[in-house]
C-alpha cells in the first residue's frame, strides 16, 4: 500500500473497500490548490484548477462501480 492511503482514508478520499471518491478527492485537491495560491508543482509540472477539473474528468470517464 502506498504511505499516503492512511491519512486518504482518514479524510474519506479512499474508501474501507479501497474506492476512490471522486467528490471528496476534487475537494481536497482544489482547497489545496487554493490554500497553495492557485498553482502547485508536480513532479515539476505546474498545475491549476483547469488541470484537476481535466484529471477530474478522465477519473470519471474510467470510474468503475
Amino acid at each position: 500500500d502506498p504511505p499516503c492511503l492512511p491519512t486518504l482514508k482518514m479524510l474519506g478520499i479512499v474508501t474501507e473497500e479501497g474506492k476512490v471518491d471522486l467528490d471528496r478527492a476534487t475537494a481536497a485537491a482544489s482547497a489545496a490548490l487554493e490554500k497553495a495560491g492557485g498553482k502547485v508543482e508536480l513532479s515539476g509540472y505546474i498545475m491549476d484548477k483547469a488541470d484537476i477539473d481535466a484529471l477530474l474528468e478522465i477519473a470519471k470517464k474510467h470510474a468503475v462501480d
